[in-house]
């Protein structure tokens, strides 16, 4: 168990316009620039940047020209897409048990690797790419070999909502469950000691997914978000919470969170989690985006 520190104050948090109509299902800004993309199961906000959605296409939008091209296609639809910056080439997970690298100068796949179960999630730092799938195996790859994995395992036996790169120190990586807990684990064998778990979005008998994990670009530190509606701020290497009261609680899930590339913001989407299914879906709901800003240290990791 993690310790905890005082209630911080909240942060004063911006709406976004226009946001998307159905469940906000991932965020992401740019790495240069704050421009922020969001994708939604309603196919009409989900083409920011690189993307791919239900129709199994995958297409890129070049947001100078405004011009929208295909570059790839999946047998069943994409669940999650990153780049590899330092390859320049795309990488998509689909539900076709698959993921594919992707130079956007051609229309073939540059690689395909398989996959035990349906993609579920995915994410990539420097030479780290990770992918969890719906059978609750977790698959490293280590992209100076990209097509061989590096560690492939049952992370857990209960469902798992998301993985999340560390943006800093060694390689590694944290896994949100359904089960209200995250797992700090790590890319290399020599490392294999120092992962470990944690429960948290728990409240006495209620217990809430974990459906969100963002790092920190610059400390290192990260925020988990849950399907109570809450985010809690985190440093693995202290095992400390920096802070749960940076965000206000919200009265619906929090379905995707992002940093910005100097971590001076921090996006989140207050949306349906799909948790009760089509029938639970609420009437009317708003969807939202928000934004929150942080100074340089708010999130610095704090000495124990």
């Amino acid at each position: 168990m993690l310790a905890s520190r005082p209630q911080a104050t909240p942060k004063m948090s911006t709406e976004v316009a226009m946001p998307p109509t159905d469940s906000i299902s991932e965020l992401a800004f740019s790495k240069t620039r704050d421009f922020l993309a969001a994708s939604s199961w309603d196919n009409e906000d989900g083409s920011k940047l690189a993307s791919g959605g239900a129709d199994n296409i995958a297409q890129v939008l070049d947001m100078v020209t405004g011009t929208q091209t295909e570059f790839g296609v999946h047998e069943a639809p994409i669940k999650s897409v990153r780049w590899l910056d330092e390859h320049n080439i795309v990488a998509t997970g689909s539900w076709d048990k698959t993921i594919k690298y992707w130079d956007l100068r051609s229309r073939s796949p540059v690689s395909t690797m398989a996959l035990s179960s349906r993609c579920h999630s995915i994410d990539t730092h420097d030479a780290l790419l990770v992918c969890a799938t719906m059978d609750n195996f977790v698959t490293v790859y280590d992209l100076t070999n990209p097509t061989v994995a590096l560690r492939a395992y049952q992370a857990t036996k209960m469902q798992i909502r998301v993985v999340s790169c560390f943006t800093q120190g060694v390689a590694g990586y944290a896994v949100g469950l359904v089960e209200g807990r995250t797992l700090i684990e790590y890319a290399q064998d020599k490392d294999q000691n120092r992962k470990f778990g944690f429960k948290c979005h728990r409240y006495r008998d209620d217990i809430y997914a974990v459906n969100s994990i963002a790092f920190h670009p610059v400390h290192g530190t990260f925020g988990t978000a849950g399907s109570d509606g809450s985010v809690a701020f985190w440093d693995k290497d202290t095992k400390q919470r920096i802070s749960d009261g940076f965000i206000p609680k919200q009265d619906a899930p929090i379905t995707a969170t992002a940093f910005n590339s100097t971590g001076s913001i921090y996006a989140y989407a207050v949306s349906y989690d799909w948790s009760k299914g089509y029938a639970g879906a609420p009437k009317n709901y708003n969807d939202t985006i928000k934004l929150a800003l942080f100074a340089r240290d708010d999130l610095k990791p704090k000495k124990k």
